[in-house]
């Protein structure tokens, strides 16, 4: 690699650096505004005991509510995306660096995982991503049978 190299490298990996932590950083800000939210509505009317007397409101409500949802789970989905796209030009540049083969003691300083490129999916490390939409679903969820009444069913059936 020559000095040239080096220098464009200097100017690209602190941005990339930036980028993959803004991407790591976004969802759980989404999910903590959204659940205030969530958490708002349903104390709201349970708390309060507020009945939605019109069929047309609990729509508009519903509709507010899965808009909010969607938007959460889209946002998450593509920061996931943009984070395992950025994490494999890190990779790239590692393996450039030559970062792979470093060694002391005659043994590698980096574990072998930091320089596989994974591919870009919403299946890739689902695990991680999968466990926001779970909790966002679950607060969707409640908040739909808050509207709905179903919590007050439940309360009068059992």
């Amino acid at each position: 690699m020559n000095e040239n190299d080096i220098e464009k490298l200097k100017l690209i990996h602190p941005p990339l650096i930036e980028e993959i932590n803004r991407y790591r950083d976004w969802p759980i800000r989404i999910l903590t505004f959204t659940s205030a939210f969530y958490f708002g509505f349903i104390g709201l009317f349970l708390l309060n005991k507020i009945e939605i007397p019109f069929l047309w409101v609990k729509i508009v409500l519903a509709v507010v509510v899965t808009s909010l949802y969607l938007w959460t789970i889209y946002y998450c989905g593509k920061c996931h995306l943009n984070y395992l796209t950025a994490r494999n030009i890190q990779v790239k540049i590692q393996k450039k660096l030559e970062l792979d083969k470093w060694l002391v003691d005659n043994k590698r300083v980096f574990p072998d995982e930091w320089f596989s490129e994974n591919p870009v999916t919403l299946c890739t490390r689902l695990w991680g991503w999968g466990f926001y939409v779970l909790y966002a679903t679950i607060l969707f969820v409640l908040s739909l049978m808050v509207i709905w009444g179903v919590v007050e069913f439940i309360k009068s059936v059992g």
